[in-house]
């Protein structure tokens, strides 16, 4: 049976602002469709279509008890677009590490992010001849969300029978 671990979503913020301006472009698209150009007009309102539904993105964690899988799925609309199986083996870890990116700002200067990444080693379905793979599950990178963060995952540690490692 699968339960639900873990669910994440964009941030309301994010999913407003994906709204507003969805809202625009369709404001914008009445213009073309008066004047009876319906090629700009399809433009506009598919932009405004395709922000509503990239405001729907979501990762969800499931797993399956009985047979030690987790199953990851990234979906838009409610609608599965990706789902890995990962298969837990007697030797799979729940690993955090901290994975550091180094980027240049709009200025020029070079900058370091952190990001607390949590990582999971076990087979993917259909490749279990394979030694262990680690995948990337959820990251976070924002000081002020890490105790949260932190919580989800010792949540999600417990849910599916692995301790965390360092």
């Amino acid at each position: 049976m699968k339960t639900k671990v873990y669910s994440w979503q964009l941030p309301q913020i994010l999913k407003t602002f994906l709204f507003v301006v969805a809202g625009i472009l369709l404001l914008i698209s009445v213009i073309p469709f008066l004047k009876h150009a319906y090629i700009a007009f399809s433009i506009f309102f598919l932009l405004a279509v395709m922000m509503v539904i990239a405001s729907t993105y979501q990762k969800v964690l499931f797993y399956d008890k009985n047979n030690k899988v987790l199953f990851f799925v990234k979906q838009y609309a409610g609608r599965a677009v990706s789902t890995t199986d990962i298969k837990l083996v007697p030797d799979s870890q729940l690993k955090m590490k901290v994975k550091k990116i180094k980027g240049r700002n709009t200025m020029g200067y070079s900058e370091n992010a952190r990001f607390d990444t949590l990582f999971v080693t076990g087979h993917i379905e259909g490749k279990e001849d394979f030694d262990l793979i680690e995948f990337e599950l959820f990251s976070e990178n924002m000081d002020e969300k890490k105790e949260a963060f932190l919580v989800d995952m010792k949540a999600i540690s417990e849910a599916i029978d692995l301790e965390m490692v360092d």
